[in-house]
């Protein structure tokens, strides 16, 4: 049996789990709705461990679980304190206070005790600590002196400056990143429809959506057959299956319309409508920060993350056919080719998807000399 140490995401939407064996992460996560289930917490906790565990045929003993959290802005807390205190609470039903860790914004590490007297430091954190391991992880580290590390979750994008392999933005809280383009409440599956943009174009005529959750940004993936679909989940607008079929007949209430009244191919110009307006105000943000950061200069990379391929695929159309200043040709390169890598290089894609969490265990073993 070996001793480890755990890494955990607390979302508002879905739980992440990591840990890292001789280099290599492994990676497990599931949906969770906060909002529904705030103290069903700790059994799911419980049973991500016990996944995570029965990856691994030596076993494991826990002895520190690093965290951190968004979740805390879920609606179900009246405050981000209650909300940080009730997550803290819950996982210290799955092991004990003394093996808990807490990621602050800052970088530091807190206890339960000062992570709820100062809630603020580890709310809303994960960000910071992807980018801060990406900095200092070995196969990524040389891409940080200058670059932009894009994350794309479900909900959320991240657009984060790394200048001299460190967090750059003096932002820390949701508020002052989304004043500076750094968080877009954007994302490749929860996102509503009426969010992404107001009006949709059928036979030459726009047509106002409706301002209902009928549909998200899943639903054109799904239509689009850029994702996979998955008949036993029902965690949709309509709770019917993520299938193509039902995610075109939810397309198609956001006009007024159905999957009688519309044809397939009519549905998916609807839909392609939706992930390409998505792809162009993430691709506004990067272009917006590279300018605010680094004037523009080809020599800053991009580092896609998360598990948004299909999204950060259409990011990357955007910036290399528009007049973006970053787009340049460099020794018959054009920027496109040049200047970005993702995470999937590196890790699998599972690892990606859950990097905070992966982030946070690393962080924590490199900075104690945990194995």
């Amino acid at each position: 049996m070996t001793e480890r140490v755990l890494g955990i995401d607390v979302g508002g939407a879905n739980l992440k789990m990591a840990v890292w064996s001789d280099q290599t992460a492994t990676a497990v996560s599931r949906n969770f709705a906060m909002w529904k289930q705030p103290f069903q917490l700790a059994q799911a906790t419980h049973e991500l461990i016990h996944e995570l565990n029965s990856t691994s045929p030596q076993g494991a003993v826990i002895h520190r679980l690093a965290v951190t959290m968004t979740g805390e802005l879920a609606d179900c807390f009246a405050t981000r304190r209650e909300g940080v205190a009730q997550i803290l609470d819950q996982l210290q039903q799955v092991i004990t206070p003394e093996q808990i860790s807490v990621y602050a914004v800052d970088g530091q590490w807190l206890s339960i005790e000062k992570a709820n007297e100062d809630p603020w430091r580890v709310a809303a954190s994960n960000w910071h600590a992807l980018a801060t391991w990406l900095a200092n992880w070995p196969a990524t580290q040389p891409y940080c002196d200058q670059a932009l590390l894009v994350d794309i979750g479900s909900t959320t994008v991240d657009v984060i400056p790394i200048i001299d392999r460190g967090v750059a933005t003096p932002a820390r809280t949701d508020r002052q990143r989304l004043e500076r383009r750094q968080l877009i409440y954007t994302g490749l599956r929860r996102t509503p429809i009426c969010a992404i943009l107001p009006k949709l174009t059928l036979n030459n005529r726009p047509i106002p959506v409706m301002a209902e959750l009928f549909a998200t940004v899943d639903d054109a993936y799904l239509a689009l057959e850029l994702i996979e679909p998955d008949i036993d989940d029902r965690d949709t607008a309509d709770g019917r299956p993520r299938t193509v079929d039902y995610a075109r007949a939810r397309l198609a209430r956001m006009i007024g319309e159905d999957s009688e009244t519309l044809q397939p191919h009519q549905i998916n110009q609807l839909a392609e409508q939706v992930v390409e307006a998505q792809a162009l105000q993430v691709a506004d943000a990067i272009q917006w920060n590279s300018e605010q950061y680094f004037s523009g200069q080809e020599t800053a990379k991009l580092i896609f993350s998360g598990h948004g391929i299909p999204l950060h695929q259409r990011v990357l159309r955007h910036l290399n056919s528009s007049s973006m200043t970053i787009n340049k040709p460099t020794m018959q390169q054009s920027w496109l080719d040049a200047s970005w890598i993702t995470l999937t290089d590196y890790v699998p894609a599972a690892v990606s998807r859950g990097a905070p969490a992966a982030a946070v265990a690393w962080l924590y073993a490199f900075q104690h000399g945990k194995p």
